[in-house]
């Protein structure tokens, strides 16, 4: 299976990225290489993280307080979301299928 982000979900992950390289550069490569993880994960098992709702499903990051919020879209695996934990929750629900 493969993935995608939507553009917003991208620009979420890179603003998570900014706010660690400000603290240490190092967190910046953990939070990819967590990243890279998970979806590895989850493509290889698309229903295996918790269901949200009826269409999208969510995944916690084990050491960063962030959730990837997708939905599986024939064979595709797309990111609605990289949600903060501490933000308003189902913000993202609205996010059209498209970039």
């Amino acid at each position: 299976m493969k993935y995608r982000f939507l553009d917003r979900a991208r620009q979420e992950l890179i603003e998570a990225g900014v706010y660690y390289a400000s603290q240490n550069r190092k967190l910046v490569d953990d939070l990819e290489q967590e990243v890279d993880r998970a979806l590895s994960y989850l493509c290889e098992f698309p229903r295996a993280a918790k269901p949200i709702g009826r269409i999208h499903r969510s995944h916690k990051l084990h050491r960063f307080p962030y959730l990837l919020i997708y939905r599986i879209t024939g064979a595709e695996l797309v990111v609605v979301a990289v949600a903060h934990t501490a933000r308003n929750p189902g913000y993202w629900r609205k996010r059209p299928a498209t970039p």
